[in-house]
């Protein structure tokens, strides 16, 4: 996973990690970026995955064009079976050359107004910039009844379907330091996590 919020990334800390200083000392030095770096740079949550990301401090601003996050991006399709890309919506703007290479783009959520404008606009970036990459759109934290606007008139205003839609179940999240340690038992009664699982299954391809 390659965390693209350079100041204000949550990927490490959603999994109780450190995040080093991997992903700064790319962007700083972009001639360093080899397999041997990867290697020393990302972050094990576990055998399964591994995090590069940063908490760069409020007063450094990003000073990179982009070329960086596309040594990092062809150094992870060698080094890993598959990579996902955190990219905030600032990033897509100023390095829209970082989907080049892109499969699949998942678009996250929420069903208020404001998030149906941003996926109109950001669907329709897409399908003039993006052509190749496949969109899905992710309702994220839905609660029964307690929507701002009703996921039908969503679906409406962006003119086409959520592809997966993903339960705000409060009682299944377990308390932050605990998430990278989750045992595939307790994930297994979990709402969220099933949607998912059926997510990281279609995005493979499989």
């Amino acid at each position: 996973m390659l965390d693209l919020d350079i100041h204000f990334g949550t990927g490490a800390l959603a999994l109780d990690l450190e995040p080093g200083r991997g992903l700064t000392d790319a962007i700083d030095n972009p001639s360093r970026i080899d397999g041997l770096f990867i290697e020393r740079a990302m972050i094990r949550a576990n055998d399964n995955l591994a995090i590069l990301s940063a908490e760069a401090p409020m007063n450094t601003p990003l000073m990179t064009d982009g070329s960086a996050f596309l040594q990092l991006e062809e150094e992870f399709r060698h080094a890993f079976e598959m990579t996902v890309i955190d990219l905030p919506r600032n990033m897509l703007i100023n390095f829209p050359h970082l989907l080049a290479e892109v499969n699949v783009v998942t678009l996250v959520t929420e069903l208020t107004l404001a998030s149906a404008r941003d996926a109109i606009r950001i669907l329709s970036w897409l399908k003039s910039n993006a052509s190749h990459a496949r969109p899905l759109v992710i309702a994220n934290r839905v609660q029964s009844g307690v929507a701002e606007i009703s996921k039908s008139d969503f679906e409406a205003s962006i003119e086409r379907k959520i592809d997966f839609t993903i339960p705000y179940d409060l009682k299944a999240s377990p308390p932050l330091p605990s998430l990278a340690r989750l045992s595939p038992r307790r994930t297994g009664r979990n709402k969220s996590a099933g949607v998912i699982r059926q997510l990281v299954i279609v995005s493979r391809g499989r």
